[in-house]
């Protein structure tokens, strides 16, 4: 029987690297500036499973939550339907969505409370949902900045409109007002021309063709001006 001797110790077995990467987790949460919080997707229930302390700030809460809370847990009553829609939309799309809710009285120096929600997937569905929770007056005031540059740029389409419109009456108006003396002016014009009116002075007969001819012209003018009036309506 031959001896093969004493056997080779049996290594030991390194931890396993997603365990390693999940107890890391909270510590990587807690460095970041933001509030982050991860939910699980548990039996048609968002579980809270990881967040720091920023997270918890935000939501004005004293601690950070305990894994295993569900979102009616954590939020307020007033928030919660919304945090609830934004979850089941992400889950339902598979895309990233926000919330916004400003706090304070309206006019005031208030914030804005925010969140993002993100979808995790596991094999093409969603298993968890990542939010970044914030409380800026910074955002609040970018918002604010862009409603008043709509409103303003509304103001300003609706005079533009109005401008139109008050162009296209005037041309109107002021083509009426053209047309009954030019087709006045032409007509004495003629009867001055074949002499209906008398004999006219040699000195005149030149003046005659002029004045006819800025007749005509103030008649083409208004008939201009009626069409300008039509294409603007359009």
């Amino acid at each position: 029987m031959i001896d093969l001797g004493p056997s080779s110790p049996t290594p030991k077995r390194r931890p396993y690297p997603d365990r390693q990467a999940v107890e890391l987790l909270p510590h990587v949460l807690e460095a970041l500036p933001v509030g982050i919080g991860l939910f699980e997707l548990r039996h048609d229930q968002f579980i809270f499973r990881y967040g720091n302390r920023e997270f918890a700030r935000v939501l004005k809460l004293e601690r950070i939550p305990p894994e295993g809370l569900t979102l009616g847990e954590i939020f307020t009553r007033a928030e919660h339907d919304a945090v609830l829609e934004l979850f089941q939309i992400v889950r339902l799309s598979g895309e990233p969505h926000s919330y916004f809710a400003a706090e304070g009285p309206p006019g005031s120096s208030n914030e804005i409370w925010n969140i993002d929600a993100y979808p995790v997937l596991d094999a093409g569905a969603v298993s968890h949902v990542m939010v970044l929770a914030e409380q800026t007056k910074e955002k609040l005031e970018a918002r604010h900045r862009h409603q008043l540059e709509s409103d303003r740029l509304r103001q300003k389409a609706e005079h533009l409109a109005e401008l139109e419109k008050a162009k296209s009456e005037f041309l109107r108006l002021a083509s009426h007002e053209l047309r009954g003396p030019a087709a006045t002016l032409t007509g004495y014009l003629s009867m001055i021309e074949d002499e209906s009116l008398g004999p006219i002075p040699q000195r005149m007969r030149p003046v005659v063709p002029v004045l006819k001819a800025k007749a005509q012209q103030i008649s083409l003018l208004a008939i201009e001006m009626v069409e300008a009036a039509r294409l603007e309506d359009k």
